[in-house]
């Protein structure tokens, strides 16, 4: 083998070693690549709302007693949902792992059963997993805080300053803090505006990027 036989072999198997995204840019260089990134950004966000979507319309049974689902109820254990528990934050924390299954264990240091706890981690998150903003993004986990507590959900479309969410343990139609983040399902709320008059305080967004 002469020396140019040499590199397009080795060539080929750097190649084949590549990620799919280090082969695009060796295919079509990097602009392709950075085409693909924001592919990739897109893709997993709309997967993080194809997924909240899905569940929208499941109840709960009794007082946070359990769900009309039983697939869902399952889940929600697997995230850690025990009976008698609110459960908001652990609806987002069990899609966000629905999501992106192989970063459970990096989800588990934001995500957990306690809104003001998760909204606290993020704004000290020094990783690079999560970061606090006051723009909703798509994809983004919204947190507002009450008188004894946090509800929070998944933003699922922006429009201007209106954005939509799938929450979990809400009412459809809340207006105090008690229908807000305790009621009985999960429902795509699409009238939420910034600035908005509402029982409960608009902490943020946090975007996760795992």
């Amino acid at each position: 083998m002469n020396f140019i036989q040499k590199t397009i072999a080795q060539g080929h198997a750097l190649y084949e070693k590549a990620s799919p995204a280090m082969q695009v840019a060796m295919n079509y260089g990097l602009p392709a690549l950075v085409l693909f990134a924001v592919w990739w950004i897109y893709n997993n966000r709309n997967t993080v709302n194809k997924i909240a979507l899905k569940y929208v319309g499941i109840s709960e049974k009794g007082d946070n007693a359990g769900f009309s689902d039983a697939q869902f109820q399952a889940d929600m254990k697997a995230a850690g949902w025990r009976s008698g528990m609110p459960w908001c934050s652990l609806f987002v924390k069990m899609v966000f792992e629905k999501a992106y299954p192989k970063q459970k264990t990096k989800l588990d240091t934001i995500l957990n059963a306690s809104v003001l706890t998760m909204w606290n981690k993020a704004k000290s998150d020094t990783t690079g997993l999560a970061t606090v903003s006051d723009t909703p993004k798509v994809g983004s986990i919204v947190c507002w805080k009450g008188s004894s507590g946090g509800h929070t959900g998944i933003v699922t479309a922006v429009n201007g300053t209106k954005y939509q969410t799938v929450e979990g343990n809400t009412s459809q139609r809340a207006s105090t803090e008690a229908e807000i983040r305790n009621g009985q399902g999960i429902y795509n709320k699409v009238g939420h505006y910034l600035g908005e008059s509402s029982s409960m305080q608009l902490l943020g967004f946090i975007v996760l990027k795992p």
